[in-house]
């Protein structure tokens, strides 16, 4: 018995270690309409890949559907942990997971992990630490390691990381290079004090939102000719362990990182969603100042218009004829309600809330369907879609009717899924509803 204990627990230490693999063991194969009752209300991430495949995180690991069976994918199969904050599909249509114990890649057959330093900047630790939190998330002894909450791949290849701990950290491949880990300590007891959110924008710049404690929201930009500079793709001559080299190697860092100033900078402004638009306009929310445009040189708050200072921007589309939309959502900690749909044609700012048709003023996504009708994901009431003229609404009673929805995404056959706290999985094809959590009916 302790011999088979020691041998697995060997087993799982290499598949833990930096950029090592672990092969995928047995999946769970569950029935098309066969979703287990468990899995209610815990789907919080979805994306559709490039093959067609849904995926989708909860608590129980990952799962991929393909257009049959889903498959379930957890610890014991390879991901490094069950607890996934983002899931992403790089130019080689590998599936990327940002986990609690780093990231990890699925090229269809296997798992690789990435694990990041803790936040002591141990690694090795980072295995104990990680085994420990997974049977025992108590234990205050034990060093938390970093969770990577946001990953992206620019244009080059290269993967570019935002922690909870210590910043950004940029991946070639085979080493870690760390960035902005000064302006992103843990404040106190407060661990979410990272990198939540990056983005390239079409003139190949890359952008890092920062939020999570006080006055601690900041946003950076590293313009595209610095993607290649010596001190960022770690050929620079400095000496690391000369103090009088890495200060100037530290200081040469932060001119690249630029920060970009807000109207509201003092620490409220906690940035969300980016989008790059048609004309090279680079445009993210806030979540209590409304939206921001930036055309390379200047900023621009549409926050006084149309109510946009009271909003909490969740999404922003831009649809076939260039206009803007953006979606707002709850402000739970001062009990604001989201404020419906915004629509920017580049002169005027209209809006849309329960008064033009929308069943709920909360939105979660806004999606293009491919005959260019734009649909709306409201968090707690349906879904609903405008066709150029009105809105019509979409809601079926036992599934959606005030089930808060955590999770939404389109597939190639312009089906909508989501994951609603109460019922779990739906699929919504336009004309009607099926949830996956129902037994499948013979």
């Amino acid at each position: 018995m302790k011999s088979t204990f020691f041998l697995s627990l060997f087993i799982l230490l290499n598949s833990f270690c930096f950029a090592q693999t672990a092969v995928v063991g047995e999946q769970k194969i569950i029935n098309n309409y066969t979703f287990p009752d468990e899995w209610r209300g815990r789907i919080i991430l979805s994306l559709s890949a490039s093959n067609g495949d849904l995926w989708f995180a909860s608590t129980q690991g990952v799962y991929r559907y393909d257009g049959k069976l889903f498959y379930n994918y957890t610890s014991m199969g390879g991901l490094n942990t069950t607890t996934v904050n983002c899931i992403m599909e790089d130019k080689n249509k590998n599936i990327w997971f940002g986990t609690k114990g780093g990231a990890c890649k699925y090229d269809g057959k296997k798992f690789t992990t990435v694990l990041l330093p803790n936040a002591d900047g141990s690694t090795f630790n980072s295995i104990f630490s990680f085994l420990a939190l997974q049977g025992n998330n108590s234990s205050k002894a034990i060093v938390q390691p970093t969770s990577v909450m946001n990953i992206m791949e620019d244009a080059s290849g290269v993967f570019w990381f935002g922690a909870d701990l210590n910043g950004i950290y940029r991946y070639d491949g085979k080493a870690l290079t760390n960035f902005l880990g000064d302006v992103c300590k843990p404040v106190a007891d407060n661990i979410q004090n990272g990198i939540h959110n990056i983005f390239q924008d079409k003139k190949g710049n890359l952008w890092f939102s920062k939020g999570g404690c006080g006055a601690c929201h900041f946003l950076f930009r590293l313009n595209a000719q610095n993607t290649t500079h010596p001190c960022i793709n770690n050929t620079c001559k400095h000496d690391m362990k000369n103090a009088q080299q890495l200060t100037i190697h530290q200081q040469e860092i932060d001119k690249l990182f630029i920060r970009t100033k807000t109207t509201n900078d003092h620490g409220t402004v906690d940035l969300m969603p980016f989008l790059s638009d048609t004309k090279g306009n680079v445009w993210f929310g806030s979540y209590e100042n409304g939206v921001y445009q930036f055309d390379g040189k200047h900023l621009v708050n549409f926050s006084t218009k149309d109510g946009l200072n009271t909003s909490n921007i969740t999404t922003i589309l831009e649809d076939k004829k260039g206009n803007i939309w953006f979606g707002t959502g709850e402000k739970n900690s001062d009990g604001w309600k989201g404020n419906g749909v915004f629509c920017y044609d580049g002169n005027t700012l209209k809006h849309f809330t329960i008064a033009n048709g929308l069943p709920e003023n909360d939105i979660i996504s806004i999606s293009e369907a491919k005959d260019g009708k734009i649909w709306f994901c409201s968090q707690i009431a349906g879904i609903s879609c405008f066709d150029g003229k009105s809105i019509n609404s979409f809601n079926e009673k036992n599934i959606m009717h005030n089930k808060y929805v955590s999770s939404f995404v389109k597939d190639r056959n312009d089906n909508f899924w989501f994951s609603t706290e109460a019922m779990g999985l739906t699929r919504f094809d336009g004309k009607s509803f099926v949830s996956f959590t129902e037994k499948e009916k013979k």
